[in-house]
């Protein structure tokens, strides 16, 4: 194995440290006054729509 084959294998295989500091959820739930949760790598905040209308036959319906 050659010496730039070997370089290459050590620097791939060392673990990186992030760029980026890790996220404080609490803030972001202050702010927006609500909280959510995290799910894989998303956070997930719920905010109802009132802008959808609905029609059942000739029900209509609104959606809160």
């Amino acid at each position: 194995m050659s010496a730039v084959s070997l370089l290459f294998v050590c620097v791939v295989t060392v673990p990186q440290p992030s760029p980026f500091p890790p996220i404080d959820w609490k803030q972001v739930d202050r702010v927006l006054g609500r909280s959510g949760t995290l799910q894989g790598g998303s956070y997930r905040i719920g905010f109802p729509r009132s802008d959808l209308h609905v029609t059942v036959g000739c029900a209509r319906r609104w959606i809160r």
